[in-house]
């Protein structure tokens, strides 16, 4: 559609400029709109680059901080297997007197072995006793970190919920919750 300008009146043609400019002005706005739109969207991709770099550089220092842990608990638990095993043999050497003592003469004596149920308190008490120790020196722990300095001085944990149930219920450990706990109020 062409407009012969040489027609319309003055009005009309400041009209015809009003509309012309307010479409440059919107296609001016319009172009500001979309290159903000590319530049943010450049932002975003280098942003999750970024994050994506700085997350594969610290799950690289976590496996390597993982593995030297590792490591360090492999050593801890030579050691003391070794340090346990020359403890075992002086208690052994110690336990084993001298001296031959004559046999006495009396009627003979019959030894008592603790029932299934008495080996199992037991453990269940040494192993409760482990805990408290551990829980001795610190202010709280977590359970995973319990278990493995459990499983690192040679105790099964399979039975460690129904212990700390027990310790929890006797006020001797305390349960902060998220597998959090302290010594209690009755800690001996």
């Amino acid at each position: 559609m062409q407009i012969n300008i040489e027609d319309m009146t003055a009005e009309e043609l400041f009209a015809l400029a009003n509309k012309k400019k307010e479409a440059e002005l919107e296609s001016a706005k319009q172009d500001e709109i979309k290159n903000k739109l590319v530049e943010i969207c450049n932002r975003r991709e280098h942003l999750i680059r970024e994050f994506e770099q700085s997350l594969a550089a610290t799950d690289k220092e976590i496996q390597a901080l993982q593995n030297q842990r590792e490591q360090l608990l492999g050593k801890h638990q030579v050691a003391l297997a070794f340090i346990d095993n020359n403890l075992a043999e002086l208690e052994q050497s110690i336990a084993r007197p001298n001296k031959i003592e004559p046999a006495q003469k009396s009627s003979p004596t019959t030894i008592t072995t603790p029932s299934r149920k008495d080996k199992g308190h037991d453990k269940q008490e040494e192993l409760a006793a482990q805990i408290m120790q551990i829980l001795a020196g610190r202010k709280s722990i977590s359970e995973s970190m319990l278990k493995e300095q459990l499983r690192a001085r040679g105790f099964s944990t399979s039975q460690l919920d129904k212990i700390m149930h027990a310790l929890i219920r006797e006020e001797r450990i305390v349960d902060h919750g998220f597998g959090n706990y302290a010594a209690g109020k009755k800690a001996k």
